[in-house]
C-alpha cells in the first residue's frame, strides 16, 4: 500500500506548502508527484522536489501587502 500512503502524504504536504486545501483540478498534479515518487524509490527528497516543481506550488498567488 505504498502508493496509497504516498498519495496521502503528498496531499498533506502539498496542503501545507500551499497554505490552503487542494482543489479538484489539482488532483492530477498529486498523481504526477506520486508517480515521480514511486519512480525514485519513494525518497523524501523526491517528494519535496515534486511539490516544489508542481504547477500548484509554482503558480500560487501571493497576497500583496499595502
Amino acid at each position: 500500500q505504498r502508493d496509497a500512503f504516498a498519495e496521502g502524504l503528498t496531499e498533506k504536504m502539498l496542503i501545507y506548502a500551499l497554505g490552503r486545501g487542494i482543489e479538484r483540478y489539482e488532483r492530477p498534479d498529486v498523481k504526477q508527484i506520486v508517480a515521480g515518487l514511486a519512480a525514485n524509490d519513494y525518497k523524501f527528497s523526491a517528494l519535496v522536489m515534486g511539490i516544489v516543481n508542481s504547477v500548484p506550488f509554482q503558480m500560487e498567488r501571493k497576497e500583496v501587502s499595502k
